[in-house]
């Protein structure tokens, strides 16, 4: 490695526009902002040292070996974030940035191009959304005296538009940085002062010259090269020189080497679009190139799947080359289904979840239909279940991952199971200590939850799974949060010691339900009673969904609202304890009623299920009574969609917690799953059978 003559701005960006110096695949993405290039600019202006860059000259003979990327020139937030793929006809003479790929791609964006991002506050789809913007200088900016520390030189990325409009203030003279590099000659920047009506500022032509001649004149880049250096050597070269400032992920270097190993596809190409294209989908995801390499390396079976050279070795890229189409396709699959169940950037705790998602579907060899078709409604529900619950817990996807995501896939790939083995997993993260069991202080914490919080959504669609998250849907306040001002309150005729509870109670999860989006729109500031029986002019469809949403004994107004929020969160409370309860613990509960020790008034064996209604037929009351009168007069749970409703059996008839009885089972149906019409022969069951099945 050898010291080499220093090189000017200008003729360093030269070789960069005439593909003599390249960005390696092992260098990460373009990622400093418009404020840092501006510091950048502010610096060289000051004659201040930039660092020393490292550069690797690659042997002739290698070079067509390697993938090589293209210098960003114009940075585009939506459409051009990454460095372009070079395809080189003659790769001789190569020179391959190591260190200072970021101030390189700054200088470059700066005097050659541009830098556009989304306007604050901007809808994405609309024409002025993205704003071209190129590098400018304010000529007439002047420092003050006691600046020493920060910007002597004003530097901004500003639209043509924009720089044209502060120009003609008179106190600024935003002039294209690139002019710098137009400029021939040292003695022409009197001219273009004179011109530009500057020529009595005290401070426009330092600032000029200092650009022409920071870019032009002086050798700003002072740089190291290696010569007929081994990959193998520069790799360990490269993570010495990277080790301090922002470090580069592992994912950064590996993906480099899968994309040298790779022989059907370019891997970061592949990567980067697989990423982009999952993070677009339904309200948008945060899914990084870390998640994607990952479920590679598991869903090929990898036997360690850890970020480390030994789990990216040729054999081991050529596997993942060969499969990548169904590790696509599983991701993708696998993100559909995801949003499927409402999850979207606002409301996933974990991202790591998508990988035993897409692992499973994968290996089950299920595709798009697996998200929308009616035969495999129990198994998604099954499986979004777990994601939930998985999701809500607190530490489930952080240390041990790797380990944790090997034990998920050994479950997966077990002999004999069909569909999603939701027990099986959950027993297999007990053992690994990470079990899905929610202790009593952290159950009061969740119960607690604040409306902005993303698990909110989670322990709400948990609790109560009625609406169709494929949908917009919204997190909604029953009581609505106009309500709950001071001055709202006190005209209700609210105490004034009662204020600041009826505040912190509104926005927590015991006043908040999930609506559809046109429905939360027409609901606006309505009371809830009110709205209610608008929304649901039959009484029985009311009750029932009502009861689906713990939303019993509905008060009328303000005064009602804190003995109705205790009740629902203890309601809420006590679902969540049984949803979030150990997975032995469920199974015992299931099939063969409570634990020793426990109260059959709060754990209640399951014994009659209500599935997705059918179209109302004839009256089904003798199977009815038959079927109730093999229950044992007591405490009951009715299931609808995983949504429990206490109540009792009486006889021949089921009566609810909330007093309702019913005589047949259509009724039961219609009040509890909240429609106008039901066939209760084909939607109550026990067992997986159905009234009409188990009493022809």
């Amino acid at each position: 490695m050898a010291h080499q003559t220093p090189l000017t701005v200008k003729t360093a960006l030269e070789r960069i526009h005439r593909h003599e110096y390249v960005i390696p695949a092992i260098q990460r993405e373009f990622v400093w902002s418009p404020d840092q290039i501006c510091q950048l600019f502010d610096s060289l202006l000051r004659r201040y040292p930039i660092g020393t860059f490292l550069f690797w000259r690659v042997p002739d003979g290698e070079s067509a070996d390697y993938s090589f990327y293209d210098v960003v020139r114009d940075y585009h937030e939506l459409t051009n974030r990454h460095s372009a793929v070079l395809s080189l006809p003659d790769r001789r003479g190569l020179t391959a940035i190591l260190d200072g790929q970021q101030r390189l791609t700054s200088l470059n964006l700066g005097l050659l191009g541009s830098y556009t991002v989304k306007r604050v506050g901007a809808r994405a789809t609309s024409s002025d959304a993205y704003p071209v913007k190129r590098l400018h200088l304010d000529l007439c900016y002047l420092p003050s005296a006691d600046e020493d520390l920060g910007v002597q030189y004003m530097f901004k990325f500003m639209s043509d538009v924009e720089a044209a409009a502060s120009n003609t203030a008179g106190e600024h003279y935003w002039m294209l940085a690139r002019q710098g590099l137009e400029i021939p000659e040292g003695r022409e920047i009197h001219s273009i002062i004179q011109r530009a009506g500057l020529a009595e500022h005290p401070r426009a032509y330092d600032a000029l010259y200092s650009l022409w001649d920071s870019i032009s004149q002086q050798k700003a880049i002072s740089y190291f090269e290696l010569e007929d250096n081994s990959l193998d050597e520069v790799l360990d070269i490269f993570v010495r020189v990277n080790s301090g400032g922002t470090v580069l992920s592992k994912s950064d270097l590996l993906l480099s080497v899968a994309t040298a190993q790779f022989k059907k596809r370019d891997a970061r190409e592949a990567v980067h679009a697989l990423v982009d294209d999952i993070n677009r989908v339904g309200h948008g995801f945060n899914f990084s190139k870390d998640i994607v390499l990952k479920a590679g390396l598991v869903l090929t079976d990898r036997p360690d799947v850890r970020f480390a050279a030994v789990s990216f070795t040729s054999e081991s890229m050529n596997r993942l080359d060969e499969a990548w189409d169904g590790v696509d396709s599983a991701v993708r699959v696998a993100v559909r289904l995801l949003a499927s169940f409402g999850l979207s950037a606002k409301n996933m705790t974990a991202n790591s979840v998508l990988v035993p998602v897409a692992d499973y579907l994968h290996h089950s060899g299920l595709g798009d239909e697996y998200v929308t078709q009616s035969k495999f409604q129990q198994d998604r529900a099954e499986l979004r279940t777990w994601v939930i619950r998985s999701l809500v817990k607190q530490g489930i996807w952080g240390s041990a991952l790797d380990s944790l995501l090997i034990r998920l896939r050994r479950v997966i790939r077990s002999d004999g199971a069909e569909g999603f083995p939701r027990l099986q997993i959950e027993r297999e993260m007990s053992g690994a200590a990470k079990s899905l069991d929610i202790g009593k202080e952290e159950l009061d914490d969740l119960v607690d939850s604040a409306y902005k919080q993303p698990r909110s959504f989670l322990l709400l669609s948990l609790l109560y799974p009625g609406v169709d998250t494929r949908n917009e849907f919204h997190v909604d306040h029953i009581f609505p949060k106009a309500r709950f001002t001071d001055t709202r309150l006190r005209a209700a005729g609210i105490s004034g010691d009662q204020f600041d509870a009826l505040q912190d109670a509104f926005n927590r999860l015991g006043n908040l339900q999930l609506l559809d989006g046109p429905t939360n729109v027409s609901k606006q500031q309505d009371m809830p009673l009110e709205w209610a029986e608008k929304h649901y002019p039959n009484a029985d469809a009311r009750l029932g969904y009502l009861a689906a949403n713990d939303m019993h004994d509905l008060p009328k107004d303000l005064h009602g609202f804190a003995d109705f929020f205790d009740a629902r969160r203890d309601r809420m409370r006590e679902r969540l304890r049984g949803l979030l309860a150990a997975p032995t613990q469920q199974v015992m509960q299931s099939h063969w009623g409570p634990p020793a020790g426990t109260s059959s008034e709060s754990t209640l064996e399951p014994v009659v299920i209500l599935k997705q209604p059918h179209p109302s037929s004839s009256s089904t009351r003798r199977a009815f009574a038959r079927s109730l009168s093999a229950i044992p007069d007591g405490p009951v749970e009715f299931r609808h969609r995983g949504v429990i409703h206490l109540g009792r059996v009486e006889g021949s008839e089921i009566v609810l917690t909330d007093g309702r009885r019913f005589a047949s089972p259509s009724a039961a149906a219609e009040a509890v799953n909240g429609h106008t019409s039901a066939n209760g022969w084909k939607a109550w069951s026990r067992d997986g059978r159905t009234l009409a099945e188990l009493h022809p």
